[in-house]
């Protein structure tokens, strides 16, 4: 019987940007990651060999031991111990068999996945990104070591964000509301064009020396308030929140997603990681200078 080829999975596991949103504003070159501060990371136990960084496109990370191997299939069927990310749907996959498309691990090992789903057929299946080794001195480790990775992941797309950003300031959301478009307009939405929302936001510090100028502003703020897609988290900008915005120009939304919006004076944030907690302020300070 002919396999069904494998294919990946959209909308689930697979990364889902926004780039028909937001084209131009994203299509700037990549920026240089900013160094992080040795004071901004948190303490780990000493570093075992579990690669230098978190592969990228890693949507799942499993500790697991190898029960049986399909050489001819390539699969290989884990029983999975310990979970340390899946996407959400899945949830966590400790005490289940797992089959990982993999090659290199003989029976009983037990190791460290770094994966990415994948179908085949009606079935999921996981594709190994890559694999470590480990002995049973090594497994307490993992879940610090996953924690600074990811920690430091965070850190590293803040401070690109912030070098690409107009404007980087801690305020407060004063009000919200609608931005109203023409009818003309609305009858060329699509399913994932974005709802534009306003929010009138007062800054009260500047965490860039470039914009010590608008201190004690109230800003116009746009921001799509539709429905969150794949990995992407829309911004949430209530009244009276205190938030750290890592602001843009509006006049860099791509044309066709502005839908006759007059973008004249008013900055925009692309989403949630544009929009971060009050708390996180001097942190972003650290990243930004």
């Amino acid at each position: 019987m002919e396999r069904a080829p494998l294919r990946m999975v959209t909308g689930v596991f697979a990364l889902v940007g926004a780039a028909t949103l937001l084209s131009c504003a994203r299509s700037l070159p990549p920026a240089a990651a900013t160094p992080i501060p040795a004071s901004a990371t948190p303490p780990i136990p000493p570093p075992i060999p579990l690669g230098p960084s978190i592969p990228d496109g890693s949507t799942m990370i499993f500790l697991g031991v190898v029960v049986s191997r399909d050489a001819a299939t390539r699969i290989t069927s884990v029983r999975a111990t310990q979970t340390y990310r899946t996407p959400e749907p899945i949830g966590p996959l400790d005490g289940t068999i797992v089959r990982v498309v993999s090659d290199s691990l003989p029976l009983n090992t037990t190791a460290l996945f770094y994966a990415a789903g994948i179908a085949a057929g009606s079935q999921l299946v996981i594709q190994e990104l890559s694999s470590v080794r480990l002995g049973p001195d090594e497994t307490p480790t993992i879940a610090a070591f996953v924690a600074q990775a990811d920690f430091q992941a965070a850190n590293a797309s803040v401070a690109r964000s912030a070098k690409n950003a107009d404007a980087v300031v801690a305020g407060v959301v004063v009000s919200t509301r609608a931005i109203a478009i023409s009818d003309s307009a609305r009858g060329r939405l699509g399913e994932h064009s974005p709802l534009w929302r306003e929010a009138s936001f007062r800054v009260t510090s500047a965490l860039r020396d470039d914009n010590r100028a608008i201190v004690g502003q109230m800003l116009n703020v746009m921001y799509d308030a539709g429905s969150d897609e794949g990995d992407r988290e829309s911004a949430r900008l209530e009244p009276q929140n205190s938030l750290v915005l890592l602001l843009r120009w509006s006049k860099r939304i791509a044309p066709n997603s502005r839908h006759g919006v007059d973008v004249t004076g008013r900055y925009f944030v692309f989403d949630a990681a544009d929009a971060l907690p009050a708390k996180d302020s001097t942190r972003v300070a650290r990243l930004v200078q």
